[in-house]
């Protein structure tokens, strides 16, 4: 009975914690790797869905009071020459070392926050004719 039991117990215990020991020693290299995050996260892909019409025309009409069959397609443009993939990269960079800040108790709470000033700057600056054009021409 007692060698039954045994088996019981490390069938049930044993076995999946070798399993779950194995796993962890595979993904160990790239879970806890900053680098790793901030690579897949500066991708074309991410780059591309992020400013894509359709991501940009749902945040635009939650966010700016445009009648409903405005079309965005102008603002868009003027948008995707102001937001760079520099300016990205730099923004995924503070969000990653930001939460593993947090997750290694180097920092008390995790805030992600997007500096727009980069963007508000060349948007009223150089930018302004090019995006008060946008907007008239996606009103009327």
């Amino acid at each position: 009975m007692r060698k039954i039991i045994a088996v019981l117990i490390a069938v049930a215990l044993v076995f999946p914690l070798i399993l779950s020991a194995q796993a962890l020693v595979s993904v160990n290299s790239f879970i806890l790797d900053r680098n790793f995050y901030v690579q897949v996260l500066d991708s074309v892909q991410v780059y591309e869905s992020l400013l894509s019409g359709e991501t940009l025309s749902g945040v635009l009409g939650n966010y700016l009071t445009l009648p409903v069959d405005a079309n965005f397609s102008q603002i868009e443009i003027v948008l995707k020459s102001v937001i760079t993939r520099d300016y990205l990269k730099e923004q995924i960079g503070v969000f990653v070392n930001g939460f593993f800040d947090y997750m290694q108790g180097k920092t008390d709470n995790f805030a992600p926050v997007v500096n727009l000033i980069p963007i508000k700057t060349e948007l009223a600056g150089e930018k302004l004719d090019e995006m008060l054009t946008a907007f008239a021409r996606s009103t009327g």
